[in-house]
């Protein structure tokens, strides 16, 4: 499959600057800057949210959503054993809680003002003893006897927990701590040496930004009275029940999800106290829908049963702003007793342990939107591991670098393929999120029939087609099914009968929970082979959470007779050993100066730093692809046109196949 190699290799010309077109929803001038005003959410722009990201993979137990996961077979026992053992005062009295005590207090790395070596009084407890970790003497743990905190590299991934922890302006002393095995950004699994239930401090630890967002995508961590004193179930790994449980509580790693209607959650608001206002009452929301999609999970030992907040000490003024600060209302503590009303025996039930879990269950995203370019909320759409999500920052470069530059133009500049309108139709490449209930229609393939999935796919009548539907150019449809996540693509697509039926030259569908590479020589609705999806630059995550962690999909007038992995298919009849093959990586130099930029052109450039692009169809030269949006501002992009072909480098490259 080729492109036509002038597409769109001129400058983009707007029209009256789109005053006088309309596409849907395409008016908007927001700036990567400005607050969305499509909602009545609070500013919060002082905290930042947009630089939170869910910790963990998408398939880690607490990551998945509960749609789709089995009941229990005893749910009603072990519900009635969770609102009669594990809750203090009365039974069912979940309570929110950690604000002010058995919490985590979360702190970065980046602001250590030095490493100082630990000292645990149990040794054989953990793995920092002796070691030296990131800190500050500013920093406080936790109150009460457990004196918990978390440390964060988010450059690294790494996680420090640490446990009764003492500073005596030398030494750090702590009861327990460990550094967690892996990367807390793509972690899938617990580890033993962290609390109670052996799973991170960090997994489940519901924090501020999540509710400034919109959205909590993770199971609640609940610490809980009277835990199980003999097991326990995934994704725990072990209990401290044994120490202090009893026979007959529930075990450490239960998970459990509220049935509960948007109606019957808009009622429990409507009956809180007048005096929380709408600020409260947008996080309640946002919490009780967050009970329903993903429940919560017994990870710990306490004196009573509560969903764990992050602690005061580093998010208590972010907690105020979100209308949760302590007050006092009648009899009554918020936002302590918040939930009362809302959780009943009726409406909670457990699930089966995580081991269980069914595999069409991972990757769901009840709490996305559906339609055409759905915001996607910034989230990775393939495992953190995935070649496309790989940091290459640090990888050698490939010896024929500079000759491949100069063949594609070492003196042309990058060109952004995407912002609102070009020509009358949303520039770039669309796509359309449907749910698992959206009607498969047929597809037709003609000449890629032989390398293409054979269909239905979930594609809506009135899908948006690459180019609009008089295009005669690569007429991509793109659809994300949000609850099995999976993605459909086909490349030069026709409505048949009204929208009923589709053409298309080729078409190929991904497991985004777990993709696998298509067959060698292999097609896809792109060129090289690969998905397009997860290589486009989104509105969501280049101005919403501000981080590129993926690399980018981009084109080259001329490529070569061959393929490295990721890419599964060439393109071209050229054999020139100094053309670029496809599936080649390029980075930005890592002396290539992005402090001069700002917006959107600067998160673009420095995420090809750390995640580069990689090559996938024949196009303009030096093209990156991106999804239309309203809200991109042409003049925040243009910027990155300053990055030529001679301040990128080739990745090494793995072995090329010209078969």
């Amino acid at each position: 499959m080729t492109t036509n190699p002038q597409r769109r290799s001129h400058d983009f010309q707007r029209v009256g600057v789109l005053a006088a077109l309309v596409i849907g929803s395409f008016l908007s001038t927001t700036t990567c800057h400005a607050e969305d005003k499509s909602d009545s959410r609070p500013d919060f722009t002082q905290f930042k949210p947009q630089d939170y990201q869910r910790p963990y993979g998408p398939g880690a137990p607490w990551n998945v959503p509960l749609k789709g996961i089995p009941d229990h077979p005893d749910s009603g026992l072990w519900v009635d054993r969770l609102w009669r053992l594990s809750t203090a005062a009365r039974p069912g009295n979940f309570n929110l809680g950690g604000f002010e005590s058995y919490s985590y207090p979360v702190y970065l790395a980046d602001d250590a003002t030095a490493f100082v070596q630990v000292r645990s009084r149990h040794p054989d407890w953990g793995n920092l003893h002796g070691k030296n970790v990131p800190w500050n003497p500013r920093w406080k743990p936790a109150a009460g006897s457990d004196g918990q905190i978390i440390i964060l590299d988010p450059a690294t991934g790494r996680e420090w927990n640490l446990w009764q922890v003492r500073f005596d302006g030398k030494t750090l002393t702590i009861g327990n701590g460990s550094l967690v095995d892996g990367d807390y950004r793509s972690k899938e699994d617990g580890f033993p040496s962290s609390r109670g239930a052996g799973i991170p401090y960090l997994a489940m630890l519901t924090r501020p930004e999540e509710i400034m967002q919109g959205a909590i995508r993770h199971a609640f961590s609940m610490p809980a009275k009277n835990p199980s004193s003999t097991f326990f179930v995934p994704p725990a790994t072990k209990t401290d029940g044994d120490k202090f449980g009893i026979p007959d509580g529930v075990p450490e790693g239960m998970r459990f999800g509220l049935r509960v209607t948007d109606d019957e959650i808009e009622d429990w608001i409507r009956k809180l106290p007048g005096e929380l206002g709408e600020t409260t009452r947008r996080s309640a929301r946002i919490i009780a829908r967050a009970l329903r999609d993903y429940g919560w999970v017994i990870t710990d030992n306490s004196g009573g049963a509560f969903f764990q907040f992050e602690h005061n000490n580093t998010a208590g003024e972010k907690w105020e702003a979100l209308g949760l600060g302590k007050v006092k209302i009648a009899d009554k503590e918020y936002p302590q007793d918040l939930l009362d009303g809302l959780l009943t025996t009726q409406r909670m039930y457990a699930v089966v342990p995580s081991d269980q879990y069914p595999a069409n269950t991972l990757g769901q995203h009840p709490d996305l939107k559906t339609g055409p370019n759905a915001d996607l909320g910034g989230i990775l759409l393939m495992p953190a591991n995935n070649e496309w999500n790989r940091d290459v920052s640090k990888d050698p470069v490939d010896p024929r670098s500079d000759a491949i530059i100069a063949s594609i133009g070492a003196e042309k500049g990058l060109h952004e393929d995407f912002g609102v309108v070009w020509h009358g139709a949303p520039e770039g490449i669309p796509y359309y999120v449907v749910s698992g209930g959206q009607p498969k229609l047929p597809v037709i393939f003609n000449e890629g029939k032989a390398e293409s999935d054979a269909g239905p796919y979930p594609i809506p009548p009135d899908a948006w087609i690459e180019g609009g539907p008089q295009s005669d150019g690569d007429r991509h449809v793109l659809v994300l099914d949000k609850d099995n996540w999976k993605l459909y693509e086909i490349y030069r697509a026709f409505p048949a009968d009204g929208g009923k039926s589709w053409h298309a030259y080729s078409g190929s569908v991904f497991n985004l929970k777990a993709p696998t590479p298509r067959p060698a020589g292999w097609t896809s609705a792109d060129a090289a082979g690969l998905p397009i999806l997860p290589g486009l630059a989104r509105y969501d995550e280049i101005c919403g959470t501000k981080k590129l962690t993926h690399a980018l999909r981009f084109t080259v007038k001329k490529s070569r007779r061959a393929y490295v992995p990721p890419a599964t298919h060439f393109a071209s009849p050229h054999k020139d050993e100094n053309l670029p093959p496809m599936g080649m990586r390029l980075r930005l130099k890592a002396n290539f100066d992005t402090s001069q930029y700002t917006g959107a052109a600067r998160v673009i450039l420095e995420g090809l730093k750390t995640h580069g692009m990689i090559l996938a169809d024949n196009g303009g030269d030096w093209f990156i692809s991106g999804a239309p949006d309203d809200r991109w501002v042409h003049e925040e992009l243009t910027p990155i046109r300053n990055a030529k072909g001679k301040d990128f480098e080739v990745v090494k490259m793995g072995p090329i196949k010209t078969q």
